[in-house]
């Protein structure tokens, strides 16, 4: 139906491996003899682009475009048929604000804790209360040395760069 160029320039185009099983229903239809069916109708997905290589020697691209519009719509009025039972205002799903009220229940009044915003470690939950959860930005009461050796193994953790060789 095509030329060798033309088959591959449509190939291109229409690759699409979600396409497979309307392709498939397409082919088919066009070319009922084929041999290939009980591979292809095996695994249609795995098999696109045989299928799709296959079809494009007995259908046009219009054809192959208009049967997966179909295809596709069909399937979508299918699955309109049974609705989401979650689509009722996301009982299901929490709302994305869950969690947003981090603030620490004594901010105000608590003396032994200098930064109040520091009990959180930004992703939404609290910090342990001892030091070893704390980052090394924040400035709770520790020792230097500890303070020390945490900056070098921030420092240690950063990836090295590579050496580039220059030719004399």
């Amino acid at each position: 139906m095509y030329s060798i160029k033309e088959k591959l320039y449509h190939f291109r185009q229409l690759a699409n491996p979600l396409a497979a099983e309307a392709d498939l229903a397409l082919l088919h239809e066009k070319n009922p003899q084929s041999t290939d069916f009980t591979r292809f109708d095996l695994a249609p997905c795995k098999n696109a682009e045989d299928i799709l290589f296959a079809l494009l020697d007995v259908a046009d691209h219009d054809d192959i475009v208009r049967n997966r519009r179909e295809f596709f719509s069909t399937q979508d009025t299918d699955s309109n048929d049974n609705p989401n039972p979650d689509a009722d205002g996301g009982d299901g799903n929490p709302s994305p604000d869950v969690g947003g009220n981090n603030e620490n229940p004594d901010a105000g009044g608590s003396d032994d804790n200098p930064n109040p915003d520091a009990d959180t470690d930004g992703s939404g939950s609290e910090a342990p209360d001892d030091d070893e959860g704390q980052a090394a930005d924040e400035t709770p009461a520790v020792n230097p040395a500890e303070e020390e050796e945490a900056a070098t193994t921030k420092k240690s953790a950063s990836p090295k760069k590579k050496k580039k060789s220059t030719r004399k």
